[in-house]
């Protein structure tokens, strides 16, 4: 009996060696997709003294979106999977590639405010139905998806669940902070007017302020540890022609101690992981290297992007979704863990399942607008077929 024990043990070593390796095989394979996925089209202008106009211009910008969303969902898979060698790296990307979004939010916010008159005009009605509509539609999805799967979601839960800092939305906290600086923004553009460094000045407050309202109610760090992005953005977006030209003759030598800092900051983050427990200190050395690590990751990337272009049709597309993907991964990273076993099968159906349902969830949001649209010109001819008898 004691040798069918050894056998059934030694069975089970060698199975869980064996999917050890697939899952192995597996996230590099992942790994080597992405990469593929983002250099795929890409330039480097190697010349020296040659840089872009604009670092984050609309074809690179838009690329970026759906290589960062890509990444995000491959992030919080690698919290519920094994994915080998790699699970610390996806690990440890998640707010960084949400300090890119801050980022990007923050630099196109002030591109458009400094170029486009009378920008303020209608900017809350447009950028907040951007966001909300798309999220109301999840939050039916995610209904229906509990009913389905046996653990519906009843009016108090949800309610309750954003008091907590852990919205029903899976992972939507990004999109609420997102509502707070564009009403921010408009206020801020509302009262300061043209003055874009006030403006910009002023959303560091508001991130401050942020910070303090996240962690007097005891909400997760990841809900204010990249906020800073969104600032810089701004900043970056106002002085950007000016530090190509500072920068021109010696860009390495700003490089790289901007990466450094990054790294200083990454180190520190780890250090306070590791250390965790051990000093009483670790969780604020966590937040604070968190804050530097995405404050100068952002401005390392912009720097970078002087001289790189990206864009393939592949990334475009996953760009024109990332908002969707954002909102719909949970539907299938948090739902259908306890339904899936296999990590595999499990990642798989989740990246598959949160493109497919971001498109169709797109569209359906287009459609939306268009009805909406319509509805309204419809209205304003009959208005003025009234008027005029």
């Amino acid at each position: 009996m004691r040798g069918d024990g050894n056998k059934v043990k030694l069975h089970i070593k060698r199975g869980g060696f064996f999917i050890g390796v697939f899952m192995n095989i597996f996230a590099a394979a992942l790994s080597a997709a992405l990469l593929i996925l983002i250099l795929c089209g890409a330039s480097l202008d190697t010349r020296s003294g040659r840089l872009k106009d604009e670092s984050f211009d609309r074809g690179s910008g838009a690329a970026l979106r759906g290589a960062l969303a890509t990444i995000v969902v491959v992030h919080h898979l690698s919290q519920r999977a094994d994915f080998g060698v790699f699970t610390e790296l996806y690990k440890n990307v998640g707010y960084l590639a949400v300090a890119v979004f801050f980022c990007l939010s923050g630099y196109g916010l002030m591109k458009r405010h400094t170029s486009t008159d009378g920008y303020a005009k209608g900017f809350l009605k447009k950028r907040l139905g951007t966001v909300l509509v798309p999220y109301i539609l999840t939050g039916f999805l995610y209904i229906a998806a509990g009913y389905l799967l046996g653990a519906p979601y009843t009016p108090r839960a949800i309610a309750d669940s954003f008091v907590k800092g852990d919205p029903f939305i899976q992972f939507s906290w990004y999109i609420i902070v997102i509502v707070y600086f564009y009403i921010v923004f408009y206020l801020l553009m509302r009262v300061c007017k043209r003055r874009y460094k006030t403006i910009a000045a002023l959303a560091f407050a508001a991130c401050v302020l942020h910070i303090i309202l996240c962690r007097s109610l005891h909400y997760g760090a990841w809900w204010y540890n990249a906020v800073f992005a969104f600032p810089i953005g701004m900043v970056w977006a106002l002085n950007e022609k000016r530090t190509a030209k500072a920068v021109r003759r010696r860009y390495a030598a700003v490089l790289l101690p901007s990466l450094l800092l990054f790294a200083a900051g990454a180190a520190g983050r780890q250090w306070g992981y590791a250390h965790a427990g051990e000093t009483a200190h670790s969780t604020d050395i966590i937040t604070l290297s968190s804050m530097l690590a995405s404050a100068f990751f952002v401005t390392s990337l912009a720097l970078i992007m002087m001289k790189v272009r990206l864009g393939n049709k592949a990334l475009t597309f996953l760009g024109g979704i990332s908002l969707e993907m954002y909102l719909t991964q949970g539907l299938f990273i948090v739902l259908l863990r306890e339904h899936i076993s296999n990590d595999i099968i499990y990642c798989g159906v989740s990246i598959a399942g949160t493109i497919v349902t971001a498109f169709l969830l797109s569209k359906a949001v287009s459609l939306m607008k268009k009805a909406l649209q319509k509805g309204h010109s419809d209205k304003n001819i009959k208005r003025k077929e009234a008027i005029n008898g």
